[in-house]
């Protein structure tokens, strides 16, 4: 008797501390999910292809994650409905060649 006792005791606390890891994953992902930053292509307005460089759209909208290519770069920003705006930045000098809305 003592034994299923320990072992129900034992199973609650299991289900429990499942259940707990869960919620606390949850609601990471939701902590995650408001902080990040959504943009508009109409937030890239005042970039002018040919023109501007990196550091102006880094004034824009920063960010640490420029993708390295051998045309130069690239960086990403996220779109709300689940796409992305990508801006495509040639030369040594990463200036912007393109700018591109892409959905999944």
């Amino acid at each position: 008797m003592k034994n299923s006792f320990v072992s129900i005791i034992a199973f609650l606390l299991f289900v429990v501390l499942l259940l707990g890891s869960n919620l606390v994953s949850c609601n990471i992902n939701q902590n995650e999910e408001s902080m990040i930053v959504y943009y508009q292509k109409e937030d890239f307005q005042s970039i002018v292809i040919g023109e501007t460089k990196f550091q102006d759209v880094y004034e824009i909208a920063p960010t640490e994650f420029i993708q390295v290519t051998s045309y130069g770069g690239f960086c990403d920003y996220p779109i709300k409905n689940g796409g992305y705006i990508r801006i495509k930045f040639y030369g040594s000098d990463l200036i912007v060649g393109s700018i591109e809305e892409v959905y999944y």
